[in-house]
This record gives C-alpha cells, sequence and structure tokens, in this order.
C-alpha cells in the first residue's frame, strides 16, 4: 500500500515542476534569441556564408543555408544552386572542376581549408575571384555538414595585378634612366635606390642602402636637407596644402672616390592610406656640370667683361621676361651705330627686323619648352642705326636663376656681311660654271670610283645619245669600245699615280656608231666623295683627215717614186723639200 504524499512534499514538487518549466522557458527564450541573431548575422554578413548538408554524396551536395551575400556573389539562389549543382555552375571547365570535387573529398575526411583562392563563374558569365574557408561539422549519425566562407577579393587581386604591373613599370623606367630613382624611410635610411647611382656616385644600390644620410650628403647640404625637411613638415599640418606638392632641393653628395657631385634631387612625400607622410621618394639628376659652369661664370665674371670689351663679336644679355637689353659690349656701337647707353635703352625687337624677331621669338619659345635646351646657331637681320640692314650669326644660351630656371639671354653676334657676299660671289660663280658645263662643245662627266657615271653635261648627251637619267648610275665602260677597255685602266693607273690622265679612245654611241676621243681629267670631290672628272672631245673629223693626208701623202710619194725622171719639190724660197 503507497504512502500518500503529504502537503508539504507535493508543495515541493509543485514548486521544482514550476522551476523547471521556467528554466524550460528561459532556454528555449534564449535559444530563440540566439536563432534570430544567427539569421540577422547571415543575412547582414559582408562575407557569403553557406551550409552543405551531408557532403557523403558529393559532387551532389545540397545546401540547407545560403545567405543573401552568397546570391550577391554568385547570382544564384539558393533553390537555384541546389538544382544546377554548386560544382557544375560555379567550375564549368572540367579541370577545375575536377580539382573542386577533390578538395570536397578532402573535406569529407574531416580537413579544413582556409582561404583558399578559387575562379568561379557567376550566373551572368562573369569570373570572379573568391577567399574561401570550410569547417567540416560530423553528427554523430555519421553524417557529414560543412559551413563555408566565401569573400569575394576580385577587387582586391585586380588591385594587386594593377600593382604589381605598375610596379614592373616603375622598376623598369628606375632601372633603364640616367636619374637616380630612390625611396626613404622617415628614418632618412634608403629602401630602395635605382642602378643608375653607381654611374653617377660610384656606389652600388646595396651600398647606398647600408649608408646613412649624413654619410652621404656635405654637413652644408645637411643642414639644407634638415630645414626642407622640418619646413615642409610645418606646411604639411597646414590645411588645404596640397599634399601631393614636389619640392625640388640641391644637394652636395660624396662620390665613392672622394669628389663631391651636385645633385638636383625632385623629392615628393609617401604617404599612408590616412594621407600621413611614411616616407619620401625623389628623382635625382647630377648637375655637377652646370654648378661648375655657374661657379666658373661667378669667378669669371670680370674676365668676361675684359673679353667682352675687346671682342670683336657682340656680346649681349636680354631679360627674358621684359626683352630690355641688360648688357652689351662696346663692339655694338661699331656694328649698330649704337652706343652702349642707348642700347641698354632698347628691346630686342628695336635692333632687328621684324621677320627676324618673330624667327627668334619662335626658337626661343620651343627651346623654353623643349627642356631648356639650347637653341641652334641663328641668322638673322639687324637694323643699323641709320636705317640699313646687317645679317648676323647669333650664338644664344640661357642664363639660369639660383633655381635653375632661365630668366637671360646670353648672346654673341657676329657680322657675316663679308661672308654673305663670299657666298653670293660662289652662287655667282657655280651659276656662271653650270652655264659653262651646260654650253660646253666637249663632253664633261663626273665618273665615280666605282667607274659609274656621277654626272654627265648635255654635249655628252647629245654625243652619246643617252639621257641624263639613263647615263647616271651607268659604268663608264659601257661607252668605251671594248678594244678600249684597257686604255680606261691605264687612265685609271696615271690617275691613281699622277692625279690625271690624258688619251685616245674608240667609243660607242646608244646607235652603235663608233668615234674617236681625245679624253683628258683628274681627281675631284663630288657630294663629298673622291671621284674624277673627264673631257671628252670628239675627234672623229679629225682622224677622218688625218687618214685622208696620210693617204694621200703615200699616194704622191708612190708616184714621184715611179717618175722616170729626176723629181723634186721647193718651197717658195727655192729650198728643196722632196
Amino acid at each position: 500500500m503507497s504512502v500518500k504524499p503529504t502537503y508539504e512534499e507535493l508543495e515541493k514538487k509543485v514548486i521544482k515542476l514550476e522551476s523547471e518549466a521556467f528554466e524550460r522557458k528561459r532556454a528555449e527564450e534564449t535559444l530563440r534569441e540566439h536563432a534570430s541573431m544567427l539569421e540577422n548575422l547571415l543575412h547582414s554578413a559582408a562575407e557569403g556564408i553557406c551550409l552543405c548538408h551531408n557532403i557523403s554524396d558529393y559532387p551532389n551536395v545540397e545546401f540547407t543555408h545560403w545567405n543573401p551575400r552568397m546570391t550577391e556573389i554568385t547570382g544564384y539562389t539558393l533553390d537555384e544552386i541546389n538544382r544546377l549543382g554548386w560544382y557544375q555552375t560555379m567550375y564549368p571547365d572540367p579541370d577545375i572542376q575536377n580539382q573542386a570535387i577533390e578538395r570536397m573529398a578532402r573535406m569529407r575526411i574531416g580537413d579544413d581549408i582556409r582561404a583558399e583562392e578559387w575562379v568561379i563563374t557567376t550566373k551572368n558569365g562573369e569570373e570572379r575571384v573568391l577567399s574561401i574557408s570550410t569547417s567540416v561539422v560530423a553528427e554523430g549519425n555519421g553524417v557529414v555538414h560543412v559551413l563555408g566562407l566565401m569573400q569575394d577579393i576580385t577587387e582586391r587581386k585586380e588591385a594587386e595585378e594593377a600593382l604589381r604591373k605598375s610596379e614592373e613599370r616603375f622598376k623598369f623606367l628606375a632601372e633603364n634612366m640616367g636619374d637616380i630613382v630612390w625611396t626613404l624611410n622617415m628614418n632618412f635610411e634608403a629602401t630602395y635606390v635605382s642602378p643608375s647611382i653607381e654611374k653617377v656616385l660610384g656606389f652600388t644600390p646595396e651600398e647606398r642602402k647600408r649608408q646613412k644620410l649624413e654619410e652621404m650628403a656635405t654637413p652644408e647640404s645637411m643642414a639644407r636637407i634638415t630645414a626642407m625637411y622640418l619646413e615642409e613638415l610645418q606646411r604639411d599640418a597646414v590645411k588645404d596644402v596640397d599634399a601631393g606638392r614636389s619640392v625640388a632641393i640641391e644637394v652636395e653628395y660624396y662620390h665613392r672616390n672622394g669628389s663631391i657631385v651636385w645633385i638636383e634631387n625632385i623629392v615628393k612625400a609617401i604617404r599612408d592610406e590616412t594621407g600621413a607622410i611614411v616616407g619620401m621618394y625623389g628623382v635625382s639628376r647630377d648637375i655637377t656640370q652646370r654648378k661648375d659652369a655657374e661657379k666658373a661664370l661667378s669667378d669669371s665674371e670680370e674676365k668676361f667683361k675684359l673679353l667682352a670689351e675687346h671682342s670683336a663679336d657682340i656680346i649681349y644679355k636680354i631679360n627674358l621676361e621684359s626683352e630690355q637689353y641688360t648688357y652689351a659690349s662696346p663692339s655694338l656701337e661699331k656694328l649698330f651705330g649704337y652706343s652702349v647707353e642707348e642700347v641698354l635703352s632698347l628691346k630686342a625687337k628695336d635692333t632687328v627686323t621684324a621677320e627676324s624677331y618673330a624667327k627668334q621669338q619662335e626658337k626661343l619659345i620651343n627651346a623654353l619648352a623643349d627642356n631648356r635646351k639650347i637653341p641652334e646657331i641663328m641668322e638673322i637681320e639687324t637694323v643699323h642705326k641709320d636705317g640699313h640692314i646687317i645679317p648676323v650669326e647669333v650664338h644664344v644660351n640661357f642664363i639660369p636663376d639660383e633655381l635653375g630656371n632661365p630668366i637671360e639671354i646670353l648672346g654673341v653676334a657676329r657680322d657675316i656681311s663679308e661672308r654673305k657676299r663670299a657666298e653670293e660671289a660662289l652662287r655667282e660663280s657655280e651659276k656662271r660654271y653650270r652655264q659653262v658645263v651646260n654650253t660646253m662643245v666637249d663632253g664633261l662627266v663626273i665618273i665615280g670610283k666605282d667607274g659609274k657615271f656621277q654626272f654627265v653635261n648635255p654635249a655628252f648627251s647629245d654625243v652619246y645619245q643617252y639621257s641624263r637619267e639613263e647615263t647616271i648610275g651607268m659604268d663608264a665602260l659601257e661607252v668605251i669600245h671594248p678594244d678600249y677597255h684597257h686604255v680606261f685602266a691605264q687612265f685609271m693607273k696615271e690617275l691613281e699615280e699622277k692625279g690625271n690622265f690624258s688619251g685616245e679612245t674608240i667609243d660607242v654611241r646608244k646607235d652603235g656608231t663608233t668615234s674617236h676621243t681625245d679624253v683628258k681629267g683628274g681627281k675631284i670631290h663630288f657630294k663629298g666623295k673622291e671621284c674624277f672628272l673627264a673631257v671628252i672631245r670628239d675627234n672623229t673629223a679629225r682622224k677622218k683627215a688625218e687618214l685622208a693626208l696620210a693617204d694621200s701623202e703615200k699616194q704622191l710619194s708612190d708616184i714621184i717614186e715611179f717618175l722616170p725622171d729626176p723629181t723634186w719639190v721647193i718651197d717658195i724660197d727655192g729650198r728643196v723639200i722632196a
């Protein structure tokens, strides 16, 4: 017979049941809250999150969870991916698909995979790069689940590739240019130095990286560098200051051999993503020659004046901005008719013709825009005080300020009136020569050392019946009878031994007829090459006359020999001549 519980015992059981019910309710509520939080996390996560249920039947896997980000990344919904298949849609390439299936096999045996990069093909056919991490979850009944975390890193990979290509271009440029390219950290330690430093300063890039800045630059230059650095830091703290600005500074560096090399540095700050300066990079150019020239110019100012004041050429300076003369040597007075004081009150355009001024301005502007190159020598027309024109040859250079910017023109002008008159006389002489050559009765030719015609006058073309175009480049032997080719060879021998030649040949015209010719010639230079000039005279008629005379004299001699009586010939003075 069972014992009936007491009231107190029943009361305790009720309290216990109520407590257990409360705890159970609270646990269920907590579970619901956790589930809600998990659901919210899955929906709001920046990465794609998915859960693959029971992967034993791979590759025909089934997803039970597929957050919105997965749909954004792949373009497929949960229903679509389960219907079409993950491997079949994401990896259309069979080889890639097989590699992915092998990956699933690794996961099936419990292998967690972290941050592997895979290229998938989205619903719209676009290729995207994903960083995929997986965790394996195994239940007691042998069912294996896989939790997948997928991050779209396409843009990052593209940025990395763009950065790689940019760095390759930078490296190629840096390693193949004459200027030195370098980077420094905030401790003034070199983190990169281009190979060109060895040519400029004698140190290898590796040696330079091990050097401290104070070992590289002179104390005076270190002071300038420090001042510039502090000034830039102060400027950088000011709002609305260009963060991408660059600074130019000239520094004296030590060469490996102990000498001093002047370097112009263009420096720019390296900034992190917050805009803070984390280093510097720059381009350095050897300006030693320029600095030496500037120092030499400064040191020799008196010598310059002495030279200028005693030079026959005019030496002058013109301010680039105002175009005003700032210096003129005394020789200008003789050439222009102006006193030095008068010229210093004039501008450049006041002393040259309008055409010459425009020509000169164009060349100077182009020179300033073209890396400050010195313009070529110019010929211009100047105007004398009395108004007559004087041709001059002008050599021009730029005078820079302390920053290297051109501020003045230094020019040397030379009167070339006599040269111009000589050139004109030469042109007239050449004109007369051409007239003589073109009107000659005799043929005149120029033949190269290769035996080919380089020039023929009209008389040659008329006699030999070849046009000028046909003759130029033709072998001279083509117009000489084969029986006389040895004579041409003899001409060449005489030319080498004596510098001239003369003789007779039989030549062949275009129509096949022949002519007897007298040839004389000598060495000349034509179009920068050693050639020989020959004058050819047709003596066919003379030869015929000589032959006719010889025949006539022979006939006369034969008649006299056969006369029966003594016979003689006397001249008008009564002397016996035959």
